[in-house]
């Protein structure tokens, strides 16, 4: 691909008629994901298209302001999304020329800053060798390539057991409505979990009706499910995940303290695991790295958080903020 790589800003319409023919997308493309993050980021949003002329590629970010201080994320960290990247319906893309060519049209139209992209096919490798400056970040994924046997072969001895034999000690797996009544379930099982941690939820329930009201017209693109004790008809644990294509994403699961001796989280996790393989899916993005995950036999992935900035040391400062943030969170 030229180097001589030409930016322009499309319409968010002209973007949504074009995600059909990305190779690779995940959720975090896709016309619910972006009317979801409309409705909870404050923030302007840019479409844009890049070209050489023969390849045309596609992104997408929001543009926010840290005071005096124009940033550019695609994606945001935490919760709002994993990664955007670049689409295109071609394998190959120069990430490097894009970037920079990316990077050099927000500084010229909108003035930023600050520059901040993931893109899960960006490898560390590649990062180094082109010598772009990049954070780790890190992931966990489950092959849904292999057989359900072989999947269920990674994973921890007793939970493959717990997971074959649920519904013989009285317990269901229920597929749930993306709706209030799921999301309020949801939420104060949420509070239980981050008390624990003498923390509280780092989103608010508002975001939860959000999420399941923009995808209740896209139900082929999520998966609410529900643990249930058939004695009693309680429900003991929730999760939420989304899908595009054959790649799924698993957004959030929670439980109550009383429900934690039933121990049917992780195999409603299974359920949603072999479930999204069963729809095609070939990838389960785990949804960030945690050790508790690696009971279910994922592959770690190293993928380089790229940032560019106008401004020297600010990614240090906004590391800084970052984790004071976090260790404010854990003393409330």
């Amino acid at each position: 691909m030229s180097k001589n790589i030409f930016c322009e800003y499309i319409s968010k319409d002209e973007y949504f008629k074009v995600i059909d023919e990305f190779l690779h997308p995940t959720i975090y493309v896709t016309k619910p994901w972006v009317l979801f993050l409309e409705k909870n980021i404050k923030g302007d949003f840019v479409f844009i298209k890049l070209s050489n002329g023969i390849q045309y590629i596609y992104t997408y970010g929001i543009i926010f302001k840290k005071g005096p201080i124009r940033i550019y994320g695609s994606p945001f960290a935490g919760w709002n999304t994993g990664y955007i990247g670049l689409m295109s319906d071609k394998e190959v893309i120069d990430y490097k020329s894009c970037i920079e060519s990316l990077y050099h049209f927000l500084r010229k139209t909108r003035k930023i800053h600050y520059f901040e992209f993931v893109d899960k096919n960006i490898n560390v490798e590649y990062a180094k060798k082109n010598k772009i400056r990049y954070e780790f970040t890190h992931n966990m994924f489950i092959d849904l390539k292999k057989s359900e046997n072989d999947i269920l072969d990674s994973i921890d001895k007793r939970l493959a057991k717990k997971w074959r034999n649920y519904s013989k000690h009285g317990y269901e797996i229920v597929e749930c409505e993306p709706n209030k009544e799921f999301a309020d379930i949801f939420y104060d099982q949420l509070i239980e979990v981050f008390a624990r941690q003498n923390l509280k939820p780092f989103y608010s329930r508002q975001r939860i009706y959000s999420l399941l009201d923009t995808f209740k017209d896209y139900k082929d693109n999520i998966l609410c499910l529900h643990s249930v004790d058939v004695s009693t008809a309680n429900v003991l644990s929730s999760g939420i995940y989304l899908k595009y294509k054959k790649y799924c994403v698993s957004i959030a699961s929670a439980y109550y303290d009383s429900s934690k001796k039933h121990n049917m989280n992780h195999p409603m996790r299974i359920y949603a695991i072999m479930h999204m393989k069963n729809e095609g899916a070939d990838t389960f993005d785990m949804c960030g790295f945690n050790p508790y995950k690696a009971i279910f036999g994922p592959y770690i992935v190293d993928i380089p958080l790229i940032y560019k900035s106008s401004i020297p040391f600010l990614h240090l400062f906004k590391k800084i903020a970052k984790a004071i943030i976090s260790n404010k969170r854990k003393q409330k």
